[in-house]
């Protein structure tokens, strides 16, 4: 809580976005114990790289509460990282119980669901990456029933809010 109302501004390193990830995994952790693992893939050249606050820990989350749910296998979630063509791109992915082509569809037209809070989560970081940085940057998720989810965030590799 303390990082996400400590400082005013929009803008955080790639660094201090996964620290805040990793102290919301330890929570969880108390709370599901060995019900899923988490890996990291970020060189260290793009830790320093600028990103938007809060983008990565409500997609993590919806990892572990929707991607996990009722699956009979440990969870794992894999945080990866690179720079392409002056573009970031952060990919958060689980290998949960994933979406049909049709609730993928429905999230991204913002159709009703029953996991209401994962709409809200993903259409509320898509429209801030948006707001900040332009249309061509975003959220944008490619699942598929029972194998998983990937999300993936594309910003500028020089972000300036």
């Amino acid at each position: 809580l303390k990082y996400n109302f400590s400082r005013k501004d929009s803008l955080v390193t790639l660094s201090e976005e996964i620290e805040s990830v990793k102290n919301y995994i330890s929570i969880q952790k108390f709370k599901y114990g060995d019900m899923f693992d988490i890996e990291y893939h970020i060189p260290d050249d793009i830790m320093e790289y600028k990103t938007i606050k809060f983008i990565l820990q409500p997609i993590v989350e919806n990892a572990i509460f929707h991607g996990f749910e009722n699956i009979e296998h440990i969870g794992l979630i894999k945080i990866s990282a690179y720079v392409e063509d002056k573009f970031l791109y952060v990919t958060v992915s689980d290998n949960g119980v994933g979406m049909t082509e049709e609730e993928q569809q429905n999230l991204i037209n913002r159709k009703h669901s029953n996991k209401q809070y994962l709409e809200i989560g993903v259409r509320n970081v898509d429209e801030r990456i948006k707001f900040y940085c332009g249309e061509e940057c975003g959220l944008t998720l490619n699942s598929t029933k029972y194998v998983g989810t990937t999300a993936t965030f594309k910003l500028p590799s020089d972000i300036r809010i």
